[in-house]
């Protein structure tokens, strides 16, 4: 089966649909994938204006599910690969004026940094879907997030180790540490109450005691996170 799909087209035509106003970048390549995105595009009502044509080919993928039920994605990113500042100069004036903005790493990882910079300094909320999970330090670019949204595979990488359950038991611990307290600041939980938690069970640490036991220590990242599986 093939369609017209992509994390970032699902998303801006989504919001489309459901009336939001939405700015479309993106490339698309000199083939018949091109031809049929543009024409859905416009069906929808979609504009097209940062949509070019870059180069022979459209970006592709393919999803598999295995044996196990754990689906397997590969992506050639064809034209958005060649994405550049030109590009993003003619869209900045729409990257200013939204009031939030998604990007993937399906182009290339400097431009996403940079369209996210730009949205941060015009006060949008920047949504990252940290996609295919870059090589190497990657760091600076998940800074220009506000909100991450990943799955299983991206979530391992930036947990660096750690598993799903150890983090969603320190999350948890964090909650049950946060209600335990009068206030809103001052009920925040610090790594050394975290921990305490985590290692001995019922917490006396800064007074609070009868909070539940939650095995395995870990630590939270200060991210602001969304997780799909």
């Amino acid at each position: 089966m093939r369609e017209c799909a992509g994390k970032g087209l699902a998303v801006a035509l989504g919001a489309h649909r459901l009336g939001a106003p939405v700015d479309l970048l993106m490339a698309v390549g000199n083939d018949a994938t091109g031809d049929a995105l543009l024409k859905r595009l416009t069906c929808e009502g979609l504009g097209t204006v940062h949509v070019p044509r870059l180069g022979a080919h459209s970006g592709q993928g393919c999803g598999l599910i295995g044996a196990q039920g754990k689906t397997i994605v590969t992506v050639h990113p064809g034209a958005n690969a060649m994405l550049g500042a030109r590009e993003l100069r003619l869209a900045a004036p729409c990257i200013r004026r939204a009031t939030a903005v998604y990007a993937q790493c399906e182009a290339p990882l400097s431009l996403v940094a940079d369209l996210l910079r730009m949205a941060q300094v015009s006060g949008a909320a920047t949504v990252l879907n940290p996609s295919p999970w870059p090589d190497g330090d990657c760091d600076e670019l998940l800074m220009t997030a506000s909100i991450l949204v990943f799955n299983r595979s991206e979530a391992a990488a930036l947990l660096r180790g750690e598993t799903m359950v150890q983090a969603l038991r320190a999350a948890n611990a964090c909650g049950a540490l946060t209600a335990s307290r009068n206030g809103i600041l001052d009920a925040l939980p610090h790594c050394t109450d975290l921990d305490a938690l985590l290692q001995y069970g019922y917490s006396t640490c800064n007074g609070v005691s009868g909070v539940r036991w939650v095995e395995s220590k870990t630590r939270l990242s200060h991210r602001e996170w969304m997780v799909f599986n």
